[in-house]
């Protein structure tokens, strides 16, 4: 567990310097990303329900606020867990 929130705090670093216009996902993984004050973003990382493992967020940037968290069941045992961020201030960031 502590390897798959280490891997999400890199993807939330190295996307912190690019804007979004459609979801961040593993596949974004270890782009550059430009972010401006007050833009939105999402981050949407897939999980196996019957794992007993889940995708959880430590902490953020002190720029960076977490607005929303969701789970959205896909199909069978997939799902995804979804993290809405707004950027509030400039900052520079790796994760």
């Amino acid at each position: 567990m502590a390897r798959s929130i280490r891997f999400f705090m890199l993807i939330i670093l190295m996307l912190l310097l690019v804007g979004c216009g459609k979801p961040y996902t593993e596949k974004d993984n270890g782009k550059t990303n430009e972010l401006s004050e007050d833009d939105n973003f999402q981050i949407v990382l897939e999980g196996d329900n019957s794992s007993g493992f889940k995708w959880v967020l430590e902490s953020t940037p002190d720029f960076i606020v977490l607005q929303k968290t969701d789970v959205v069941k896909d199909k069978g045992r997939v799902i995804d867990y979804v993290f809405s961020f707004k950027t509030v201030s400039y900052g520079d960031a790796v994760i």
